[in-house]
């Protein structure tokens, strides 16, 4: 790590990524971390990693829009699970259903160990910006559209069981089980913006 001179003698901190790539990082941003711990799950289920609109209970005061810089995932499965974790943002939701579009997912497929680990780094921040239903820095043609994500459903997340409703810019997850069972951390290291 280093520190940059800017040329109005702002100091930034600058940082590399595992490839080498230099990048920039404000100090005076803060960055919020949000944990979701689920045990033994043997059931499909939706998650709200991150709920934009609630300033409350999540560690931000913007609401306009989700930066992710990290996300972690680790946990434990007995040896028969079978298991999808997708992880994605909603587009557009209303009283009857909604949509998620993902934009990474952790299979744990029927194999001998039992435990796992996974990281996504976006260094500079991935964007989770939605405008009129479309994201604005990302593209993919994954998604589930499902009444899971309509806005009079609470769903798990770092502040609690059943305490989240679904809503568009929202970070989520949805965890596609096969078989067996399966306990995990999630991570994300994000920021917030107007």
């Amino acid at each position: 790590m280093s520190i940059v001179e800017t040329p109005t003698d702002t100091h930034m901190i600058a940082q590399a990524d595992a490839m080498g790539s230099q990048y920039v990082t404000d100090r005076t941003v803060s960055r919020c971390i949000a944990v979701l711990a689920k045990a033994a799950l043997a059931a499909d289920e939706a998650f709200v990693l991150v709920d934009l609109s609630d300033a409350t209970n999540f560690k931000h005061t913007e609401t306009g829009l989700i930066k992710v810089f990290s996300i972690t995932i680790s946990g434990e499965k007995t040896n028969a699970g079978s298991h999808i974790l997708y992880l994605g943002v909603i587009t557009e939701v209303d009283a009857t259903d909604g949509t998620a579009v993902w934009f990474g997912y952790l299979e744990t497929a029927v194999q001998a160990t039992d435990r796992f680990f996974h990281q996504w780094m976006f260094p500079t921040g991935l964007s989770l910006e939605v405008n009129a239903g479309v994201l604005s820095a990302l593209v993919s043609n994954a998604s589930k559209a499902d009444t899971t994500w309509q806005t009079d459903v609470l769903l798990d997340s770092p502040a609690g069981d059943t305490t989240s409703p679904p809503g568009a810019g929202d970070l989520v997850a949805w965890l596609d089980r096969t078989a067996g069972s399966i306990s995990f951390y999630i991570t994300v290291e994000y920021t917030t913006e107007a």
